[in-house]
C-alpha cells in the first residue's frame, strides 16, 4: 500500500469459498480448473509495528488456476496443489458503496496446497474435510517502485466430490 507508506500487516478471520471442476486423467489423478477467494471485514491492522483500530476496512483476495489432486485409494485421502494468478483489493474508510479509498494489486502468483479425507455417501458422491494453505505475492498498483503485498492463509473446510 504505497500510498499509505510504511509496513502494514493485516490478520484475522476471513470467509473463504472455492470451486474446482475437472476430471480424472488416470487412477487417483485429477486435473481441474480452480477458482477461489477470501474476504475479511475489519481485519486486525498493524502499521509500522503499531496496532490500530481496524475501522471500516475490507480486504479481498481472488485466484484462478489449474489444480492437480492425487487420491490415495482405498483410503480416499488426497493431496492437492494449485498454481494460480491472483489479486488483492483493499478498501479503507467509507462504506461498501461510497466513500473510502480503494487499493489493489497487479495480478501476481499464488500457490495453494491442501490435504483432505473424503467418505463415500453414495455411489457417486464423496463428502469430506480438508485443510489448505495459500501463499501469494502481488505487486502494488502504484506506478513507481511498487511494494509487494505478501499473503499467507490457512483454511479448513468441507469438500464435496462427484465422480
Amino acid at each position: 500500500m504505497s500510498d499509505l507508506g510504511g509496513d502494514y500487516t493485516m490478520s484475522g478471520a476471513a470467509a473463504y469459498l472455492g470451486f474446482a471442476i475437472g476430471g480424472s486423467v488416470a487412477d487417483g489423478v485429477i486435473l481441474a480448473g480452480h477458482l477461489w477467494g477470501m474476504g475479511a471485514t475489519s481485519p486486525n491492522i498493524t502499521a509500522n509495528g503499531q496496532g490500530g483500530a481496524p475501522g471500516e476496512t475490507r480486504l479481498g483476495f481472488a485466484a484462478i488456476g489449474p489444480e492437480f489432486d492425487y487420491y490415495f485409494m482405498p483410503a480416499n485421502l488426497f493431496l492437492g496443489a494449485t498454481l494460480a494468478l491472483s489479486r488483492f483489493t483493499l478498501r479503507t474508510g467509507g462504506r461498501l458503496t461510497s466513500g473510502g479509498t480503494d487499493y489493489s494489486t497487479q495480478v501476481g502468483l499464488a500457490g495453494q496446497f491442501g490435504v483432505g479425507k473424503e467418505w463415500w455417501v453414495s455411489d457417486s458422491w464423496g463428502l469430506g474435510l480438508k485443510g489448505e494453505v495459500t501463499i501469494t505475492a502481488n505487486k502494488d498498483n502504484s506506478s513507481s517502485n511498487p511494494p509487494t503485498w505478501m499473503g499467507f492463509a490457512f483454511a479448513v473446510g468441507f469438500s464435496a466430490t462427484y465422480n
